[in-house]
């Protein structure tokens, strides 16, 4: 089977996204490599499809438990078998999983970077055929990075017990600096990055410096439907804006590392099904969350470096439509950073002048961020040249294009707080895009609220059945056959196997939703 047949089997798209296909005939070659790409690219095909080709199972290197199981499941879910190692797990659950592989049952394996030195696991990847391993969120092993974790650097000593075996290493943000060191920490033979662009044409940024950073937090999820992510510094905080949007009559949830896991996981869960509208969190939500349609993502407190807020910034807009990602920034953002960078203890195991050396970078980072928040040019061409890329000096649609006002204190003078012509483009951009006709929407609600079902019905998050962009597809081709149904966009052998009946039941067949699952 080649890799088109693969893709459209397993993951039912046509075609490959823009810098997939190159990065996977690398990995094909069984060269090193690493790719920059941006977060919503498609980072994790780029190791899932070779996964199917090659023989043995392919080792992924996972930093989060949530982030691994959430791949566990869609892979599953996918028809593709995949299972993970991480602490969470029981000895028994372990023992099953080792056992598993060892009789060929995966052909991917998720590992967290603590497990990798482990006896038993040194052992079991010395078993088995393994033709790939493949480092997610690889900024992680760099001191330069912005997510530092000094287990990362475990991965170079196990590339010596698994001998000529190649490594993909994947990030979605790595500056120049970044990227040579987690090439020289995995011990690459010789530099290979392969980098697609950081464009998000879909994603609308603005920047508004205001002392009223609730009212504007306020009128902004009043007005901007659909889903989204609020990123605030502290526990505390994240727990006060979530009562904050609870009391107008949002339904919000902090998310922080003080909630107990089990805590955490529910909260995640409600977001992620949408009984959750807006998740108030610090940075440790988010990654490798794959949920496509957040429609906003509001910084309540400036970020300490452009790779951060690209990170979380991005998590809106993945399934393709327009999102905002707004800044709310204030003077008092760069001091309180500044303050965290000069007490930070993050990093103990770095000697005196490597810990001068990483806070000089950090407040270089800091710097640029600064730049940023209150450029009065361009905030994409800001970015994507920050990243080492070139951008036109003018995008059309952030708030210094769009020649809104920078300074903003309580919204008087504006139409509940929305510029005349910032209204008028966000309306033209979500008529854009659902050009349905009048049936069509129905149709698109009906097989929304059919989607949320089966979600209920299987336990599994609502992106997982399929994305709002798959839902129009359908709409659109109108499928009345299982082959028809095959030709939409995300629909794989897996998922027509799993969900084709359902959905060709209300589109060929005219069937309500709600008396197609009754009973459970």
């Amino acid at each position: 089977m080649d890799k088109l047949a693969v893709l459209r089997q397993y993951f039912g798209f046509p075609a490959f996204r823009a810098g997939q296909q190159t990065l996977i005939d690398a990995v094909l070659s069984g060269r090193d490599a690493l790719g920059v790409m941006p977060t919503g690219g498609g980072k994790s095909l780029c190791y899932e499809l070779p996964a199917l080709l090659l023989p043995g199972m392919t080792l992924v290197v996972s930093p989060l438990i949530s982030l691994m199981k959430d791949q566990v499941m869609a892979l599953r879910n996918a028809g593709i078998p995949a299972g993970c190692i991480n602490s969470s797990m029981s000895l028994d659950e372990l023992r099953e999983t080792y056992r598993d592989a060892r009789y060929g049952a995966y052909k991917l394996l998720y590992v967290a970077p603590e497990r990798l030195l482990t006896d038993g696991f040194c052992s079991l990847a010395q078993e088995l055929e393994i033709p790939l391993v493949a480092v997610d969120e690889a900024h992680c092993i760099s001191q330069w990075g912005y997510d530092f974790r000094p287990s990362y650097l475990r991965i170079a000593e196990l590339r010596e017990k698994l001998p000529g075996v190649p490594v993909l290493a994947l990030t979605a943000s790595a500056t120049k600096t970044v990227a040579d060191d987690i090439m020289r920490h995995l011990k690459f033979p010789e530099p290979h990055i392969l980098r697609s662009s950081f464009a998000r044409p879909n994603l609308s940024y603005s920047v508004r410096r205001t002392d009223d950073k609730n009212g504007q937090l306020l009128r902004l999820v009043r007005n901007v439907p659909g889903t989204g992510i609020v990123y605030v510094r502290t526990r505390e905080g994240t727990e006060q804006i979530a009562d904050l949007l609870r009391q107008e009559g949002t339904t919000a949830a902090a998310y922080h590392g003080g909630l107990g896991h089990a805590e955490r996981s529910l909260r995640q869960e409600e977001w992620l099904s949408g009984k959750t509208r807006v998740m108030v969190a610090t940075n440790a939500f988010g990654m490798g969350i794959d949920k496509a349609d957040v429609r906003f993502v509001i910084h309540y407190n400036m970020p300490r470096d452009l790779e951060s807020y690209y990170q979380e910034a991005g998590r809106a807009g993945r399934d393709g439509d327009p999102a905002d990602c707004l800044l709310l920034y204030s003077g008092q953002d760069v001091i309180t950073a500044r303050w965290m960078i000069e007490h930070s203890d993050d990093n103990p195991e770095l000697d005196a002048d490597e810990r001068a050396e990483l806070q000089r970078r950090d407040l270089e980072r800091l710097k640029q961020m600064t730049f940023y928040a209150t450029s009065k040019r361009c905030l994409r061409a800001f970015l994507l040249r920050y990243f080492g890329e070139e951008a036109p000096d003018d995008c059309g649609s952030c708030s210094v294009c769009e020649e809104l006002p920078f300074e903003v204190d309580t919204g008087r003078g504006r139409l509940d707080g929305v510029p005349a012509k910032e209204a008028r483009q966000e309306r033209k951009r979500r008529q854009e895009s659902l050009p349905f006709t009048g049936w069509e929407a129905a149709q698109y609600e009906n097989l929304r609220t059919l989607r949320a079902l089966l979600a209920a019905h299987f336990h599994l998050p609502v992106y997982m059945i399929f994305s709002d962009a798959s839902l129009r597809d359908t709409v659109q081709k109108r499928p009345k056959t299982e082959d028809e149904f095959l030709e939409v966009s995300g629909v794989g052998q897996a998922k027509l196997e799993r969900y084709g009946s359902y959905f060709l039941a209300v589109l060929r067949d005219g069937k309500e939703p709600n008396s197609l699952l009754q009973g459970g």
